[in-house]
């Protein structure tokens, strides 16, 4: 019965992401391994061996995108790098060999995600007569696929760049099924046995090593293993911590290895991004962890749970307070403590604590992406959702299960039905978004469509470059005039929209907002820089873009390198 649903599943999956296999090069990152920005493509194993032996792995790539912060995230993942080196042999620079391959992972990802969902269906259900196993599999089955197609999911998959990330959650998500295997009822724990530790090891390390946001896996499985024990009736012990924290041996091992080594390289100074800026590091932190996390979670929390609003630019669509004190971020921080009070309220005078597993691992998991942990120079992505938003199901599992569990009378005939319409629903909206992914053109449109921010729609209309022109030396030269000319519109705007709330707002606004580079000020010098830039692509004029940018730079330290380079040339 168990392999008829997963069959069902992995097909309904497969057909869905059947279509992309034929899609084109975008723009969007994925030109960087078509022109080989980011690592030469080896014809041959020979020769990826003697290019490591001249170059090396260990070094580093700076990531940044100046319209969605002044952050210079720098990163090093030499097993990354050998991988894709790896995969850049097999595939070349052939599009839909990259799409076959992270198809090919997400379908793995999405068995063990059911399986995952079956375990956890099996822990919490502790009336099994209640509950058949055909009803309990079709559940498991239904939340598989709200995960599997989930809209906000779809950019991990479709992004050609992003495929050894999908491989480095195949890893993880194989270590996690390792551990729940291990669970036993008998104990209520979580009794791991050597071939567990060498199994979650082989797979949680190199996972680590691929993509280093994977390091709080631990934590979410101890968060989990505590409700799971408390959940039963136990009384809460010293003795559950202890054995939740061994029973995460594993991984606690794999992340000490793993914090060594970054360490003792030059990715820790993410953690102090904010030396060379003159605000005081202290009032930076707090402001960051306390006020700037907040709005960045809380909007990943409704990406989570109502996918509507979707784009590349991701980081365009986050809303933050226009002051410290401002309702918007109040209402931010008051959510964020409310629900995590909830649920840890939860887990002390409820038994089982379900909204304690619901809510606490699925915090933890958005945790990395948050700002809590060091500043990014991404303010947030869908793709980064893929985790969290199993989190958030796993946890649900547990939910509806239960309850399903203890009053089937009641909730048989609502359970499925509304389930069902909500899995169409979700279907129907990551089939628009699949459709996006389609070619350059369309996924800048929806990215323009997404946002009303004036400057955001024009970054993206400058850069609707036609798929057949994209591999061209300088593809935004490419682009129709007339996008053109609606961009320099569109900036226009924004000048006229960042300059008055420069008057508002500006001695208002959080220092850590004028530190990521998002306050009015330092986007109209942004938006003089982007008028300049469009302006000359259309003129070629280099003495009319620099009259145009010399209006904005009457601080120099407002601009980014892009436009400081652009300004001194």
């Amino acid at each position: 019965m168990k392999k008829i649903f997963l069959f069902v599943v992995i097909a309904i999956t497969l057909l869905f992401y059947l279509p992309s296999l034929t899609y084109s090069v975008k723009l969007y990152d994925e030109l960087n391994i078509i022109k080989e920005n980011y690592l030469p493509i080896c014809n041959s194993f020979a020769e990826m061996i003697e290019l490591i032996k001249h170059l090396g792995l260990n070094y580093y790539v700076e990531s940044t995108n100046t319209l969605y912060s002044n952050i210079y995230s720098l990163r090093c993942n030499p097993f990354g790098n050998l991988l894709q080196l790896f995969i850049q042999i097999l595939f070349k620079k052939n599009t839909f060999l990259y799409h076959a391959y992270s198809i090919c992972l997400h379908l793995i990802n999405t068995s063990l995600v059911f399986l995952m969902l079956n375990k956890a269906s099996l822990i919490i259900s502790r009336n099994k007569e209640a509950l058949s196993n055909s009803y309990r599999l079709a559940i498991v089955a239904i939340l598989s696929l709200f995960w599997a197609l989930h809209p906000a999911n779809i950019e991990s998959i479709l992004l050609i760049t992003n495929a050894n990330i999908v491989l480095s959650y195949t890893l993880v998500f194989s270590a996690m099924y390792c551990y729940l295997s291990s669970y036993s009822n008998e104990s209520n724990n979580f009794n791991l046995k050597i071939q567990h530790y060498i199994l979650i090891t082989a797979c949680y390390l190199p996972a680590l090593f691929i993509a280093e946001f994977h390091f709080l896996v631990p934590a979410i499985l101890i968060a989990y293993s505590l409700g799971i024990i408390h959940s039963s009736g136990f009384t809460l012990k010293l003795n559950n911590f202890k054995a939740s924290i061994l029973s995460t041996l594993p991984f606690i091992t794999c992340v000490v290895i793993f914090i060594v080594f970054f360490l003792f390289s030059n990715t820790r100074i993410n953690t102090t991004i904010y030396n060379s800026q003159s605000y005081n590091n202290i009032q930076l932190l707090l402001e960051r962890i306390f006020w700037f996390a907040p709005q960045v979670m809380s909007h990943l929390i409704k990406l989570t749970l109502a996918p509507i609003k979707l784009s590349i630019d991701q980081s365009h669509l986050v809303i933050f307070g226009q002051t410290l004190f401002s309702p918007y971020a109040i209402c931010c921080i008051a959510f964020m403590l409310i629900i995590t009070f909830l649920g840890f309220i939860s887990f002390f005078k409820n038994k089982p604590s379900l909204l304690y597993i619901l809510i606490i691992p699925f915090l933890i998991s958005l945790m990395p992406f948050s700002h809590i942990l060091a500043p990014l120079y991404n303010i947030t992505s869908e793709r980064y959702l893929y985790l969290p938003s199993f989190i958030f199901i796993f946890g649900l599992t547990h939910f509806i299960i239960y309850y399903a569990s203890f009053h089937k009378t009641n909730l048989t005939k609502v359970v499925m039905p509304l389930m069902s319409l909500l899995l169409i629903a979700m279907t129907i909206r990551a089939h628009i978004r699949k459709v996006e992914w389609e070619d350059n053109i369309s996924l800048y449109k929806a990215a323009i469509k997404a946002t009303d921010n004036p400057l955001f729609k024009a970054f993206r209309y400058k850069g609707l470059t036609p798929t057949d022109r994209i591999l061209i030396g300088l593809p935004e030269f490419e682009v129709d005039p007339k996008y053109r000319r609606i961009a320099i519109t569109l900036i226009k705007e924004a000048i006229k929209k960042y300059k008055h709330e420069k008057k508002l707002y500006q001695d208002k606004t959080p220092a850590i907002v004028k530190s990521y580079g998002l306050d009015p000020a330092t986007f109209y010098a942004k938006s003089g820089y982007f008028l300049a830039q469009t302006d000359f692509t259309i003129n070629t004029n280099p003495e009319e873009a620099l009259k145009i940018i010399s209006n904005y730079a009457s601080d120099l330290s407002l601009f980014d390198s892009s436009s400081a380079s652009f300004y001194a040339s």
